[in-house]
């Protein structure tokens, strides 16, 4: 059996569509889907912060940010 996680991007009646943390988009036939849970985890890596600098880790906050949408 194969196991996908990631981000949910789409949902019709017959597919679910995943986007990994690669960045790959999984299409999932609704008909092949066992099972499906939410995660506590999120994809961003542990310890990412302790391989930056303060100023780097500033700069992706910031980036991040501008991530969202507009309200």
């Amino acid at each position: 059996d194969d196991v996908f996680s990631g981000v949910i991007k789409g949902e019709t009646a017959d597919t679910l569509t995943l986007r990994d943390s690669s960045g790959r988009e999984h299409k999932i036939p609704r008909a092949q889907i066992k099972s499906r849970r939410n995660s506590s985890l999120s994809l961003m890596p542990e310890a990412l912060h302790q391989g930056l600098s303060p100023a780097e880790f500033a700069d992706l906050i910031a980036y991040l940010a501008t991530l969202k949408p507009d309200p």
